[in-house]
């Protein structure tokens, strides 16, 4: 279609997502199964490598809080945490842990997971999980280079969010570079504060 040959300025809206400390929790179902969220988020200073570094720390937390609440503590089938730093259409931090769990077990294990998430930023993560966040980040790049649907979202996206689209040849370069200093210091920056907590549990 003939287009006019226009440079429009998308205009955002000033609405930001919910922040601060709250708790909301519904109870709605028969299911003896309560599901956990706890949500970080805010304002952002965004860098390629603290971008890095904040998803390598939900992949790390994600590997203890199987260790802790369902090897250790049994009380959960899975769990999983993951983060982003994005820039677009404003810097903006998100972080999330959730995991299903008995209705009796919410408190205990909120509190473990936290409890994982607070030593990553009291001491930071090992040496171990690092490694195997890296790999596993490096071997899936090689995998998704092969698809055409990641070439068209890369190249979209680096279009529309002003990015350099060579940027691509250093990302081994950059997931090597990322410390466990920097994965702590994220931890730091954006986490020791507060959350939202959301808990789904049946109807008593």
């Amino acid at each position: 279609m003939p287009g006019k040959n226009s440079n429009e300025t998308p205009k955002f809206s000033s609405f930001r997502p919910l922040t601060g400390k709250h708790t909301k929790i519904i109870e709605k179902g028969e299911d003896p199964k309560s599901s956990v969220q706890i949500i970080f988020n805010g304002e952002a200073d965004y860098n390629r490598k603290d971008a890095i570094a904040m998803q390598f720390l939900g992949e790390i937390l994600s590997i203890k809080l199987i260790e802790k609440l369902r090897e250790e503590e049994g009380g959960v089938y899975g769990a999983s945490a993951s983060g982003n730093i994005s820039s677009h259409p404003y810097d903006w931090f998100n972080f999330r842990i959730s995991f299903p769990c008995g209705p009796e077990n919410v408190d205990k294990l909120k509190d473990a997971a936290l409890a994982e998430l607070q030593a990553i930023i009291d001491n930071g993560p090992t040496e171990k999980d690092l490694n195997k966040v890296k790999e596993s980040t490096l071997l899936d790049n090689k995998e998704q280079i092969k698809k055409n649907r990641y070439w068209l979202r890369y190249l979209s996206n680096s279009d529309y969010q002003k990015r350099d689209v060579n940027r691509m040849l250093k990302f081994e370069e950059a997931v090597q570079a990322v410390t466990l200093k920097d994965v702590q210091s994220v931890a730091k920056k954006y986490l020791d504060g507060d959350y939202i907590l959301g808990i789904h549990n049946p109807e008593k």
